[in-house]
């Protein structure tokens, strides 16, 4: 068992739980008007005495913590890929609209919904504010990688992400197929985490 992973967990605990709908309070938006990290939870998905990691994300530049999320909770896979791996995963035995999903295509309005349903029901996330943006693109890789190397953390049976047509996502647990082997997290890294993390 990764250590790093526990202790990672324990950090991310404190931090304050956003949901869709938490997006429509004008102080969330606030609160949330910082680049940074932001981390996935799922229904059902469960980890080191907790709630499971199952996306990894950030926010940049021109973007902010509040605005990727609205896309995720509410765009569509052209703005999200993260939208895009879970659409796979409900069209796993629908070939012809799977193979239109990966594409530029028209856009599949029901799949959408279904999507937004998933996101709004069954997941939340919290945030971890810094402006840095080298620290939040060297914080995302290692995080991400401490959650992969930890042998104990594997999803549950019932996981939609089994679903999906991408080896990665079914592999290692989590919806994102980028910085899945690297460096772990490091004491000082874990500490900027707990210093930045937005709390309940």
């Amino acid at each position: 068992m990764s250590q790093k992973c526990e202790k990672l967990h324990e950090i991310l605990k404190e931090g304050k739980k956003f949901y869709a709908r938490s997006l429509d309070d004008a102080n969330v938006k606030n609160e949330l008007n910082h680049s940074g990290l932001y981390i996935f939870y799922e229904e059902g998905e469960t980890g080191h005495g907790g709630d499971r990691i199952v996306r990894v994300g950030r926010a940049i530049k021109t973007d902010t913590i509040y605005k990727r999320n609205k896309q995720h909770f509410f765009g569509t896979k052209r703005r999200s890929i993260f939208r895009k791996q879970i659409g796979r995963a409900i069209l796993c035995n629908d070939s012809e609209r799977l193979d239109n999903w990966n594409t530029k295509g028209k856009p599949d309005g029901e799949i959408e919904k279904k999507v937004s349903r998933h996101l709004a029901e069954k997941c939340h996330f919290i945030a971890i504010a810094i402006e840095d943006i080298e620290k939040v693109n060297e914080l995302e890789k290692k995080m991400t990688a401490t959650v992969v190397q930890c042998n104990e953390y594997k999803p549950s049976k019932g996981w939609l992400g089994y679903n999906s047509p991408q080896n990665k996502i079914r592999k290692y647990g989590l919806w994102q197929e980028q910085s899945l082997n690297g460096e772990e997290l490091s004491e000082d890294d874990l500490a900027e985490i707990e210093k930045h993390l937005i709390k309940a």
